[in-house]
């Protein structure tokens, strides 16, 4: 187990009868980072939530927070982590106030100032006194977010944060976690499926797929690893055409009105140009453009609907 990990797991295994839903899952969260799991819904992504906040056990594996096994933390160690998992529930006959002040009981209290603290946090400063049971779906959100502060953790374990938000919500939201991680250094580990959400948020991804981590890492690195899309505007089109199609570190080259269109690897876009160059042709424009996380993960997404898996 890495030693600057906050959270990770190693070859973690969960199955619900016949149905794997963690097939060996290993992520590393360091401190510091805003860690998001992406995948569609049955990727195993909230599985994975739940075994490390302890309200599962796995089957195989290890888990750890703070280099300690899930479920066996400290006290003292789970007062520094924040847990939003499942579905919001709150007493509705009581205030958004009085809900947190209840929740914060169970685990020693807090003060007053806490508790205003956070509710200006999540933006439900002037709701706070009013019944849960008037809010909308997406202010219990807000308060599940607000009791997931109280402790001021310096992990925050979050499952589907911006579910029942609004685009507002989802954007401030995001601005929160953001805030926390800059100002006060809290790592954040979230589950989505809101590939804006993680392009946007987060500094490392994994994208799960049943129950595995088919790519994983930086979100500038994972990108920027891929091939790109690079549009090349000379003027000979059909002789670059002939150039390129024999350098071997191009993937693809396709006829376009004004030049070509190259599929690349980042690094060979300046060979690209220079071998244009030095035979003469005279290059007005390369224009790269980056594979998204979107295509990303729709091309990973179809190649694993391509590929037929056994349950074991």
């Amino acid at each position: 187990m890495s030693s600057e990990a906050v959270i990770e797991t190693q070859g973690l295994t969960k199955r619900y009868g016949r149905t794997w839903a963690l097939r060996g899952l290993d992520i590393a969260v360091e401190s510091g980072q805003i860690y998001g799991l992406l995948g569609p819904n049955g990727a195993g992504k909230t599985t994975a939530i739940r075994v490390l906040t302890g309200l599962v056990r796995a089957n195989g594996g290890q888990a750890r927070l703070f280099g300690r096994p899930a479920g066996s933390v400290p006290v003292r160690k789970r007062h520094c982590v924040g847990v939003m998992v499942e579905e919001a529930a709150f007493y509705g006959y009581l205030s958004g106030r009085d809900n947190l002040k209840l929740l914060a009981s169970l685990s020693g209290g807090v003060s007053r100032q806490q508790i205003d603290e956070v509710l200006e946090l999540v933006g439900l400063a002037e709701r706070g006194n009013d019944r849960v049971a008037t809010y909308s779906h997406g202010m219990r959100q807000r308060l599940y977010l607000a009791q997931a502060l109280v402790p001021r953790p310096e992990v925050l374990i979050l499952d589907e944060p911006a579910s029942g938000l609004d685009p507002r919500g989802q954007v401030e939201v995001r601005n929160l976690l953001r805030k926390l991680n800059r100002e006060r250094s809290v790592t954040v580990f979230l589950s989505t499926h809101l590939l804006h959400e993680v392009e946007e948020l987060c500094t490392h991804v994994a994208v799960l797929l049943n129950g595995q981590v088919v790519a994983g890492g930086p979100v500038e690195e994972l990108l920027g690893s891929r091939q790109v899309r690079l549009e090349v505007l000379t003027d000979d089109p059909q002789r670059a055409l002939r150039i390129l199609r024999g350098y071997q570190a191009v993937n693809e080259v396709r006829s376009r009105r004004k030049g070509v269109e190259v599929y690349c690897p980042p690094h060979a876009v300046a060979d690209v140009n220079e071998m244009l160059v030095d035979e003469g042709l005279r290059v007005f424009g390369l224009i790269p453009h980056r594979e998204t996380l979107e295509q990303l993960y729709m091309r990973l997404t179809e190649e694993d609907e391509a590929t037929p898996t056994a349950d074991n």
